[in-house]
């Protein structure tokens, strides 16, 4: 890739730590190597040179690793507290920590810190929107240090995308799709990136279409677009870009009204759905095969016929068509997203968008054959929550129950959206119970604990569910968890 064009920086000296403290749950990735004790210190004469210059170099050792500990815990513990609102981490938190984070890549910790803040991005799949605003604070703070971040990122997803982690694609992607709203990348750049990659997928499949291997990675891609696009598209259609601008001022009022409702939308409604019409018709319909389950062990209802004829990635697209024509109308969580992205980039001032890197020739149509095999599908596993289903129409009749008035009141958007992501926590923080419940919790929003229980229930029950008595303790543990603590 590319390298980064030098940008501004902007780091104020200070001496004072940020002035915030976080108490949450959120355990830390893994630990980097404790730091040495630090040396005796002996009164008496001066030592000889070479040992006070060991001396300084073991004490500037020590402050480093030191510095380390501490920025990996503020990285780790920002926005996991479910006790401090979403608006208040945002506004006030993201700024001080992008200073704070500004000042030790000053001190030299700036590759520490890119790979510890894209750990945290992955290993925390609930806080993507949080970490999209606090990587619009650091471009405030100091743009050549949030360019290194953007490159990071995009090589990352490449290797993920190589290595059939489509976990990782899933989540970087919901990361990726908010950094216009924060000023990191224009509409354009970012549309034309997901465009390419959708684009690049769909001919791989086309020249092979007998490719089981293929069409099964070009799934999972898709899958990671569509979910990404479903948890950030509400900030993509509320952020006002400065093309949005310069067309409204150029409008007159001879010009129509059609065009007045295309100025109303915005770049980024008709960018997403120009992709989302990509994706129904050049791949959905005229390249991509039904997948169906016919294998009945492959669902807890087997003789469901219609859980057997499930084509996870249909319900997907059709999922976000619903959810784009209604205009993420009741899509709470693309809100709450929203307004996390939206409170974090009205603190900023002087932050520049920057061109994202192109994609490289390991995500080009001819390599996408190379690509490692998918060993676990990530983003066209069967979403259906629990409901009717069975032997006949009686079975699992819930009628007007508690259930199914409030799944009810959900848009299907959250439905989806939620359980995918309660899925990823799950899978994320096994079998740490306390950091899962601690997630989920922060998570969930009033009007959701059903789906937060069901998707537990689905992974517990998945067969082979009978041959591990540790599935079942560990996911027992953490439904009894979650009721103490809600």
């Amino acid at each position: 890739m590319d390298e980064p064009s030098k940008k501004k920086r902007k780091v104020e000296d200070t001496n004072e730590t940020p002035g915030f403290t976080f108490d949450s749950a959120a355990s830390l990735p893994p630990a980097t190597t404790d730091a040495a004790p630090p040396a005796e210190f002996v009164m008496g004469m001066q030592a000889p040179t070479s040992t006070e210059t060991d001396n300084a170099m073991d004490v500037e050792e020590i402050d480093l690793n030191e510095s380390k500990k501490i920025m990996l815990k503020l990285l780790v513990q920002v926005g996991s507290d479910a006790k401090v609102e979403r608006a208040i981490v945002a506004s006030q938190q993201l700024p001080m920590l992008a200073g704070a984070i500004a000042g030790d890549v000053e001190d030299g910790l700036g590759e520490y810190i890119c790979d510890t803040f894209l750990d945290c991005v992955v290993g925390f799949p609930h806080k993507f929107d949080v970490y999209a605003g606090l990587l619009g604070c650091i471009n405030e703070e100091d743009g050549e240090f949030a360019e290194q971040v953007v490159q990071a990122t995009m090589v990352r997803l490449e290797d993920a995308l190589e290595q059939g982690a489509t976990r990782d694609v899933k989540v970087l992607l919901r990361f990726f799709v908010l950094w216009p709203t924060v000023k990191i990348s224009t509409m354009t750049g970012t549309f034309d990136t997901l465009e390419t990659l959708v684009g690049n997928v769909r001919g791989a499949l086309a020249n092979a279409p007998q490719d089981g291997k293929i069409q099964s990675a070009a799934d999972e891609v898709i899958g990671a677009v569509v979910f990404a696009l479903m948890c950030g598209g509400k900030a993509l259609t509320e952020t006002k870009t400065d093309t949005d601008t310069d067309t409204a001022m150029n409008t007159s009022e001879d010009d129509g009204k059609e065009n007045e409702k295309e100025n109303e939308k915005g770049q980024g409604k008709v960018r997403m759905e120009g992709l989302l019409l990509k994706i129904q018709q050049e791949y959905m319909t005229e390249t991509r095969k039904h997948q169906a389950l016919p294998n009945p062990t492959e669902t807890i209802y087997p003789d469901a016929p219609t859980l057997r004829d499930c084509d996870a990635l249909e319900n997907i697209v059709a999922c976000l068509s619903e959810t784009v024509t209604n205009n993420f109308s009741n899509a709470r969580l693309a809100e709450r997203s929203w307004m996390v992205v939206k409170a974090s980039s009205s603190t900023l001032e002087e932050a520049e968008t920057m061109d994202i890197p192109s994609w490289t020739d390991r995500v080009s149509v001819s390599n996408v054959s190379a690509w490692s095999d998918i060993a676990t599908k990530s983003c066209t596993r069967e979403v259906r929550l629990f409901g009717d289903g069975g032997r006949s129409n009686t079975d699992f009749s819930w009628g007007d129950s508690y259930r199914s008035k409030t799944l009810t009141k959900l848009s299907v958007s959250d439905r989806f959206s939620l359980r995918d992501v309660v899925w990823d926590i799950l899978m994320t923080h096994a079998p740490r119970s306390d950091e899962t419940v601690s997630a989920l919790l922060r998570c969930s929003m009033p009007g959701t604990e059903h789906v937060v229980l069901e998707t537990i229930f689905k992974i517990m029950l998945e067969p082979p569910y009978l041959l591990s008595s540790s599935r079942w303790l560990f996911y027992g543990g953490i439904i009894v968890r979650l009721k103490l603590k809600s």
